[in-house]
């Protein structure tokens, strides 16, 4: 690692430096604290403190982040984790050091970090001097533990999966992954502050627990002697995604199609199948951006009954000839019909020949395994493991596919972050402006920085399940994932018509929307359903293009500052404390709220917070905080917008190749001023990155019912709106005007007499 002091133009070696402090006396570490309070700098490698028998080293991390390097024995310097971006000395990373009776520590413009000189025990404060947390303390007993501070009304969130609820338990969480799950160790609490741990080693992560006697949360199991601990001054959990996004990378936008509709199945059965379906979805009038094929579309057969040194006819790298028996011809049907596709990949190999070669250069993650399948796992934190596995896919890339499925990499807790890289890395060689997508099982923190979005795992269909997907999801986005999904309608077991029709309507108002369903299941097309079924799915799908300028510009909000498209109830309003834990009904921004059955009954009931509410495209205005019964017929969803806001809404499209495809919809909803930025780039390259985009901002001036817009940068791509109908929801009938979307402009509405 090196550190650079911008003061004085000084580039050290901190590990160097490290090992040269520690052999000299403590009293020369006093003398040195205060020769810094006397000449502070304002920006500077770390502070470096023997307390309370460990060694701390206390820096700043990234803009709105602390870091506390904390060891019983040997350095506390920083190690380079896989779960942080690189990072750039800016502005508001300078500190001073600060001294507070027998506390020593640096200050910065967001926070101070403390440690007691005696006791060695850290406290974070914010801005203001407010202590946020304290009692920080690293004890070596049996193994070190790191114990925070906890107030017995502190709430916490943010740590990964759960099905049930959005707080959490510090006595049930452990970090780790697995089929569906993805903890992380980083959580935000209600005390206003935000914690990322990370031990010595990224493959062992810690557990955590509370002690709530003893007023603590208590990590456990590190390996090693040392932590680095992140602390993060976060009023909210808005905050804290911004400092966390910060810290461990931006999650890059995926391409606009994957906003569209992915129809993913097991048992696509050959090529003419393909195109059938294909044609059938076209006929029917319902939208579609993507196919996903599972192994059918590499292998005739599966490899779960493969021996652990494979099979000599066993094929890792080749296209199934059943489903691709012509496959030029294959993607020029796909392409004609505006349908992208995208392939499962293993993180293991099949064939004897590529095994042996593996086994013999050190490739296999668990060398010596006699496990019949995870034996045959690849170990993609080598270089050349990754260079070589992508080189092997790159045909498929340059034949057409447009990402990856990744599944069943859950053999270590940093799988799936290597095998992303071996693809982004890939992919930035081989076509460096596309960008890259793919759909794991699981995550670790880092991984969104790599194109990745997330599945829940392989779930049953029933209405628990269904019920569950939002809770999943929804703490996905407070983890530091906002690209969120699951399997539609539940991979094993057939749902019924309504079952069916109500998951994919759930999926509608999800940041991914992507069914997929068992070998032996119906396949999950919305006409094997039924014809009501069908119509019902068809009215959902047609929202969800028409969703997606909204969605898309909300994604690329997310990018910018860690804010999820997909939001719980407490993030826009936390002074309501019943919708803590809500999951039954959640937000997309801050203006759209998405309330679903969920249940086999038609029956449920919405709580409106307070304010004014919407009914989603109509005049009906209800004022909360209140609780209202309703009973959707199997068509409709119950969706409602917050007074004060602005919803923008395309037209019908089977595809989002087909955007614009006619005017943009702005919807407007009176009570209070609103805005929205709406955000348009060519869907597929980085050039967003480099600030090649069109941003559309719409406000709404409630008190003179006017609606302005203002456009910046410099895209101008076929794909974006020139036109627009206004729409306003005034409380004595809607209005409506269109007008041509110039560089500028504004319209002015008069309500009509109630």
């Amino acid at each position: 690692m090196r550190t650079f002091s911008r003061a004085n133009g000084f580039v050290c070696n901190a590990d160097r430096i490290n090992r040269r402090l520690r052999s000299l006396p403590r009293w020369l570490f006093a003398v040195v604290g205060v020769l810094l309070l006397v000449y502070p700098s304002s920006v500077r490698a770390d502070l470096h403190i023997r307390a309370g028998g460990n060694h701390l080293q206390l820096g700043v991390a990234a803009p709105d982040c602390f870091r506390l390097g904390m060891a019983v024995t040997g350095s506390a310097a920083q190690r380079r984790a896989i779960f942080l971006a690189p990072q750039r000395r800016t502005p508001a990373m300078r500190w001073t050091a600060a001294r507070a009776g027998s506390s020593i520590g640096i200050k910065t413009s967001f926070g101070e970090l403390m440690v007691n000189k005696t006791t060695g025990e850290a406290s974070l404060l914010n801005a203001s001097g407010k202590v946020l947390v304290k009692h920080i303390a690293l004890v070596d007993n049996n193994g070190i533990k790191l114990t925070l501070g906890m107030k017995s009304d502190e709430r916490l969130y943010g740590s990964g999966s759960d099905q049930s609820q959005l707080s959490l338990d510090p006595n049930t969480v452990n970090t780790y992954v697995g089929n569906g799950d993805a903890y992380m160790p980083f959580y935000w609490s209600t005390a206003g502050y935000a914690v990322l741990v990370v031990g010595s080693s990224d493959l062992q992560q810690p557990n955590r627990h509370a002690s709530p006697g003893a007023g603590q949360i208590v990590w456990d199991h590190f390996p090693g002697n040392s932590v680095n601990v992140y602390l993060m001054p976060a009023k909210t959990m808005a905050d804290a995604l911004r400092a966390y996004t910060g810290l461990t990378g931006h999650p890059l936008v995926p391409p606009e199609w994957a906003f569209g509709y992915l129809q993913s199945r097991w048992g696509w059965k050959d090529a003419a199948y393909v195109r059938k379906t294909l044609a059938h979805f076209r006929r029917d009038k319902l939208p579609v951006d993507a196919f996903i094929f599972d192994f059918e579309w590499y292998t005739p057969t599966p490899d779960y009954t493969l021996p652990v040194n494979g099979l000599p006819t066993y094929h890792d790298f080749q296209f199934n000839p059943i489903l691709w028996s012509n496959v030029q011809r294959q993607v020029r049907y796909f392409d004609k019909n505006k349908i992208h596709w995208m392939g499962i990949r293993k993180p293991r190999l099949g064939s004897s020949k590529n095994l042996a070669m593996a086994r013999a250069r050190g490739w296999m993650l668990v060398p010596g395994s006699t496990d019949p399948v995870n034996a045959r796992d690849l170990n993609y934190a080598l270089p050349a493991v990754r260079r070589w596995w992508f080189a092997h896919n790159a045909k498929f890339i340059r034949a057409g596919m447009v990402g990856w499925w990744n599944d069943e990499g859950e053999a270590t807790y940093t799988l799936y972050y290597y095998w992303n890289l071996a693809e982004y890395a890939g992919l930035r060689e081989l076509r460096p402006n596309m960008r890259q997508f793919s759909i794991n099982r699981a995550f670790c923190p880092g991984v969104a920085r790599l194109g990745a979005a997330v599945w829940t795992g392989d779930t049953p269909a029933n209405y628990k399940t269904l019920r569950q997907q939002p809770s999943h999801i929804l703490n996905y986005s407070l983890a530091g994932m906002p690209w969120g999904c699951c399997d539609i309608g539940g991979f094993s077991g057939n749902p019924s018509p309504t079952l069916m029709a109500r998951f994919l309507q759930a999926g509608v108002f999800f940041p991914i929307m992507r069914s997929h369903s068992n070998l032996t299941n119906t396949p999950h097309f919305p006409w094997r359903f039924g014809p009501d079924a069908e119509s019902a799915m068809r009215k959902a799908l047609d929202l969800r293009y028409r969703l997606v300028p909204m969605l898309y510009s909300l994604a690329h909000r997310a990018y910018d500052t860690g804010m999820p498209i997909m939001r719980p109830m407490f993030m826009e309003f936390p002074d309501d404390s019943s919708l803590d834990d809500m999951t039954s009904q959640w937000m997309i921004g801050s203006g759209l709220m998405a309330a679903p059955i969920l249940h086999h009954s038609s029956d449920r009931l919405v709580y409106l917070p307070a304010g004014g509410w919407y009914k989603f495209q109509t005049t009906t205005l209800y004022s909360g905080p209140t609780t209202r019964d309703v009973s959707p017929s199997l068509d409709q969803i119950p969706l409602y917008v917050r007074a004060g806001s602005i919803v923008p809404l395309g037209p019908v499209i089977q595809s989002t190749q087909d955007l614009p495809g006619g005017p943009l919809t702005v919807e407007v909803y009176p009570g209070g001023n609103a805005r929205f930025a709406l955000v348009e780039d060519d869907g597929t390259s980085y050039r967003y990155i480099r600030g090649i985009e069109r941003t559309t901002t719409f406000t709404w001036n409630d008190k003179t019912h006017t609606l302005s817009w203002k456009r910046a940068g410099n895209y101008s791509g076929p794909n974006v709106f020139t036109h627009m109908n206004v729409v306003v929801y005034f409380s004595g009938g809607k209005q409506q005007k269109a007008a041509a979307l110039g560089p500028t402009g504004q319209i002015a509405f008069t309500p009509s007499a109630q």
